[in-house]
């Protein structure tokens, strides 16, 4: 069975040169996870919404 090819939004480049790490979510390729650098990582997103 071949798979449909996974949608991207329109700011996916972004997420992209912003070195999110994309998964498949719902058909969509969608970022998971920032670059700790870049404000991102389980400790610093954890941080923010506390």
């Amino acid at each position: 069975m071949i798979s449909a090819p996974l949608k991207r939004s329109p700011i996916h480049d972004f997420h992209k040169s912003a070195g999110a790490k994309l998964a498949d979510f719902g058909g969509w390729e969608m970022p998971i996870e920032y670059p700790q650098e870049r404000g991102g990582g389980v400790l610093n997103e954890h941080a923010a919404v506390r």
